[in-house]
C-alpha cells in the first residue's frame, strides 16, 4: 500500500467517525478525536474552539443515516440523491397542502417590486409575492430536483454543509416547467439570458448559509442574479465586503430578492441560522452560466 493510498484510507475513516458523530450526536467519540487545540470556523462565521464545536453538535443535527462515501461523485465535494435523503425529505412533504392554494403565476409587471441602492454601483431589489401559488413549485421540487448533500474541507477535515444542494448546469434540461416560465420572465425583464440555476433547501431553521459573494462576481463586474424563495419565510442579508451594518430583507414564500451591480463583488450575503423553530425554504438561484 502506498503512503498516498493510506492517507486516504486515514481521511475516510476520520470521516466516517466525523459524520457517524454528528448525526448521532456521539460527544464522547469527539472528545477522541478532536485535538484538544481544535478550532474551527463554520458558514456562521463564528470561530469556536473544541468545547464550543462539541456543545453544538450535542444540540442535534437535521440529517441522518449519511455514509463517509454515500453517492459521493469524484471531485464534485458532495453527495448524489441517496435513499436516505429521499427519506429524510418525505415529513416535509406531507406537510404541503395544495388544497386551495392558487394556480401558479408570475407578476410579469413586477408591480411590487422595490429597488434599494446599496452604494453607487451596487443594488438589491425586493419584489413581494411575485410568483403566486408557489407551493406547487415548491413540492415538485422537493420531490424530483437532484438533492445532494455536499460537504467541504476546512482546517484539514471536512465538515457537512448545513443544507441541500440541486442544480441544472442547462436550465433547458430541467424537467419542471414552471422553472422554464420563471427564467423567461426574469430573462425578458432584467434583459439577461438565464440559462442555469442551482437552489438551497433549509430543512429547518437550523440550515443556512454563510457570508459570501457567488462566483459570478469572480467572473463579471457587475451581474444580475435573482433568488426565488418559496417555502417559510427567512431573513435574507447583505452588508458591504469590508464590513459593517448589514441590511436584511424578509423573504416569504414567492418572493424575489434580486442582486445586481456589483453587489456580488462588493457585497456579501446569507441567510443565518435562526432561534425561532421553521419549517423548509428553497432558494432557486438563477444565472446566464454556472462559474
Amino acid at each position: 500500500m502506498t503512503d498516498t493510498q493510506s492517507d486516504i484510507e486515514a481521511l475516510t475513516r476520520l470521516n466516517a467517525d466525523y459524520l457517524a458523530s454528528d448525526q448521532h450526536m456521539d460527544v464522547q467519540r469527539y472528545q477522541e478525536i478532536l485535538a484538544e487545540d481544535f478550532t474551527v470556523s463554520l458558514p456562521d462565521l463564528l470561530l469556536r474552539d473544541k468545547k464550543q464545536f462539541i456543545d453544538m453538535i450535542a444540540a442535534g443535527r437535521p440529517f441522518t443515516d449519511l455514509k463517509a462515501d454515500d453517492g459521493r461523485k469524484p471531485g464534485s465535494g458532495g453527495s448524489i440523491m441517496t435513499d436516505a435523503i429521499r427519506t429524510s425529505l418525505e415529513p416535509i412533504a406531507t406537510q404541503i397542502d395544495l388544497l386551495g392554494t392558487l394556480d401558479p403565476a408570475v407578476d410579469t409587471d413586477f408591480t411590487t417590486a422595490r429597488r434599494i441602492a446599496l452604494d453607487e454601483t451596487s443594488w438589491i431589489e425586493h419584489v413581494p409575492g411575485w410568483l403566486r401559488g408557489g407551493d406547487h413549485l415548491f413540492k415538485e421540487l422537493l420531490e424530483t430536483a437532484p438533492w445532494e448533500q455536499r460537504d467541504r474541507w476546512m482546517f484539514a477535515r471536512r465538515f457537512v454543509e448545513p443544507r441541500l444542494t440541486a442544480e441544472y448546469r442547462d436550465l433547458a434540461e430541467a424537467p419542471q416547467s414552471l422553472l422554464h416560465t420563471v427564467a423567461t420572465a426574469l430573462s425578458e425583464h432584467y434583459g439577461v439570458d438565464y440559462r442555469t440555476l442551482w437552489m438551497n433547501l433549509y430543512r429547518t431553521n437550523r440550515d443556512s448559509t454563510g457570508w459570501h459573494g457567488d462566483l459570478i462576481g469572480k467572473v463579471q463586474q457587475t451581474s444580475t442574479v435573482p433568488v426565488l424563495s418559496l417555502g417559510v419565510t427567512r431573513r435574507f442579508l447583505i452588508r458591504p465586503v469590508a464590513g459593517g451594518k448589514s441590511l436584511s430583507l424578509k423573504a416569504g414564500g414567492g418572493d424575489l430578492v434580486v442582486m445586481g451591480g456589483r453587489s456580488q463583488r462588493d457585497w456579501r450575503h446569507s441567510v443565518p441560522k435562526q432561534a425561532t423553530p421553521a419549517g423548509a425554504r428553497i432558494s432557486v438561484n438563477f444565472a446566464p452560466f454556472r462559474a
